[in-house]
């Protein structure tokens, strides 16, 4: 219903409360959050005394969602990430960032033990993970089961604050990337393939789970490994692309019929 208006029948019936599937339940109660037209509508089949409630409900809720003309542009960036992301993932992706700046410092530096080696490669594939974990960790977040809930739950909100991870973590990392003077092409794939993997995992597991376990391989398989003998592991081998591009491929599919499944994540119970 996001693109048209719901028929006069539907919102009267949506009204009086009679059993409608919920889906579109769901779809009208997503409409009238962005369309006055019905919200006026569904006033109008209302006691005198609702429409009073309706209409401060409703204004409260403008005032919060319209942005201040003398808001600055890094206030209105700041509001758009929390309204799209999770108040638990805010400690987590504050930790992300504390871990790859210091990446950052140490490659600067040089490392030690692997002077051939960035680190910031080796982290970046996972670096969105902890975030994106945290968004859906139960015990990290006490409104988890009232937002799981609303309307707009499911492969929506999973979207939702899976983009407000990348929109933070990517950016400093193609700086770092910058400042440091290494190729971003090398990690950017698999950071989308581990991206997509962990969601695609996480409807059979939860994504709190499935982002745990994708990091604990990555770590033993490649950034261990690759520390140890000062070599960059074939997965971050411009030969491995291909490979990364099929995963890609693979777990959008899955995650594409997986869609249901967003409704009731194991993560959430």
């Amino acid at each position: 219903m996001s693109g048209e208006h719901g028929s006069l029948t539907l919102l009267e019936s949506y009204v009086r409360g009679e059993d409608l599937v919920t889906d579109q339940v769901w779809a009208i109660e997503v409409h009238l959050e962005s369309c006055a037209r019905c919200r006026r509508v569904v006033a109008a089949a209302m006691p005198s005394r609702s429409v009073e409630v309706l209409d401060q409900v409703w204004s409260a809720v403008d005032t919060l969602a319209r942005p201040r003309v003398h808001r600055s542009a890094w206030r209105r960036w700041v509001g758009w990430l929390s309204r799209w992301a999770s108040p638990a993932m805010t400690p987590w992706l504050g930790m992300t960032l504390v871990v790859l700046t210091l990446a950052l410092l140490a490659d600067l530096a040089g490392l030690p033990m692997a002077p051939h080696l960035s680190l910031l490669t080796l982290l970046a594939p996972v670096a969105p993970l902890l975030g994106i974990a945290a968004a859906w960790a139960k015990g990290l977040d006490p409104v988890q089961e009232l937002v799981a809930a609303t309307p707009r739950a499911g492969l929506y909100l999973v979207l939702r604050r899976t983009v407000a991870v990348l929109v933070v973590v990517i950016p400093l990392l193609l700086l770092a990337n910058w400042l440091t003077g290494a190729t971003s092409v090398l990690w950017l794939l698999p950071c989308l393939a581990f991206t997509i993997g962990t969601l695609a995992l996480g409807a059979l597991i939860g994504i709190f789970r499935a982002a745990i376990i994708l990091i604990g391989l990555w770590s033993a398989l490649v950034l261990l490994p690759s520390l140890a003998t000062d070599q960059l592991s074939i997965l971050l081998q411009p030969t491995s692309l291909p490979g990364w591009i099929a995963a890609v491929v693979v777990g959008a599919a899955l995650l594409g019929t997986r869609i249901p499944a967003y409704n009731r994540l194991p993560s959430q119970h």
